[in-house]
């Protein structure tokens, strides 16, 4: 199937959007450097999924090692990256809800930081439903 140009405008802003939404919630959790441990690990893998989708996924995909796993080896960078490229283009965007499942994203700390992208792993659909009609109804409270 043949994405319209419209449409490729549309996924490449959502990927960007999730992409910075994962480094800011990671230099809030870490700062600058992701832990060297499995759950830095799996946060890295994270990071990398929307990379692999953009252009010269190879080249920024190590560049994204670099700067945020300093730590990590060249052998496991390698071997990180070639299974992050192993997986088809729909496992490399997950939805908003398997994401925030993923990373244990709070609403709390969604609201903070501004992660619209990412769903919060402590609400439900409906809950978020009612959240959004609630910030709609003050906001028209205040043009009014």
């Amino acid at each position: 199937m043949e994405l319209r140009s419209d449409q490729l405008k549309k996924v490449e802003i959502l990927r960007r959007l999730r992409l910075s939404n994962l480094r800011t919630l990671f230099r809030h959790r870490y700062g600058t450097e992701l832990p060297e441990d499995d759950a830095g690990r799996e946060d890295l893998r994270e990071l990398l999924l929307p990379i692999s989708l953009g252009p010269k996924p190879a080249k920024t995909m190590a560049n994204a090692i670099e700067l945020w796993a300093p730590w990590m080896s060249f052998a496991e960078a390698e071997a990180l990256i070639d299974s992050v490229n192993r997986l088809s283009t729909w496992e490399r965007k997950p939805k908003g809800q398997a994401l925030g499942q993923r990373l244990r994203l709070t609403n709390a700390d969604r609201e903070k930081l501004r992660l619209w992208t990412i769903a919060p792993c402590d609400m439900s659909k409906e809950d978020l439903a009612e959240q959004k009609k609630a910030k709609a109804r003050s906001r028209m409270k205040l043009y009014r």
